[in-house]
């Protein structure tokens, strides 16, 4: 598992962020869960929640109902 490339969001603050990309941006984000247009984020949202589908059914094929799995 790898961490989502925030771009231009990547180590700055929340009151950074806002700053310079607003706070309807950032507040989407936080609150909505809706991927911002602006911060040159690495991947789409599509890209992140398709890898995440692989990644669990992968862990499907890999492993039975009685197993327990520790991501």
């Amino acid at each position: 598992l790898k961490e989502i490339d925030y771009g231009d969001w990547g180590d700055l603050s929340d009151d950074e962020v806002i700053s310079r990309f607003g706070k309807e941006a950032w507040n989407d984000w936080v609150h909505k869960s809706i991927w911002p247009q602006t911060g040159n984020w690495g991947s789409s949202a599509e890209t992140v929640e398709a890898e995440v589908r692989s990644f669990v059914e992968f862990l499907l094929e890999k492993h039975d109902e009685k197993d327990t799995v520790l991501v």
